[in-house]
């Protein structure tokens, strides 16, 4: 059985797997206040490992991106700019808070090549 859904952005909520929400929801805001333990998908063929040929290490400091990156939600380590990853579509719902005016940055939790490159980060408003 399949998940029902407009296919829109906003059709899914809450976090992948080991994901944690905070805040949000309150007053009709769905707009979280922390998510923690996101899993970045997309990571190997990221800008940043394009570049680099390596993930950026842990405790560097991230943001999500203002903009759709081939129509994804990206993330970007703030340093550089470079993507280092994508959202995974369960965070869709974040594209309607962007577009209220909602910032999230954060940092990077943890980060390795094995056993396929990886990257989890926290993302805070």
């Amino acid at each position: 059985m399949g998940s029902s859904g407009n296919g829109m952005f906003g059709t899914y909520r809450g976090g992948g797997a080991g994901s944690i929400v905070r805040g949000g929801n309150n007053g009709g805001d769905e707009c979280p206040l922390a998510i923690e333990n996101i899993l970045l998908e997309d990571v190997a063929i990221s800008e940043y490992f394009q570049n680099h040929k390596d993930v950026p290490s842990t405790g560097q400091a991230v943001e999500l991106s203002m903009q759709l990156v081939n129509k994804r939600l990206a993330v970007v380590l703030s340093s550089t700019q470079e993507v280092i990853g994508n959202l995974p579509v369960s965070y869709n719902y974040l594209n309607l808070c962007i577009k209220k005016g909602k910032r999230y940055s954060g940092e990077i939790k943890s980060s390795g090549l094995s056993p396929v490159p990886f990257i989890v980060v926290n993302l805070y408003t």
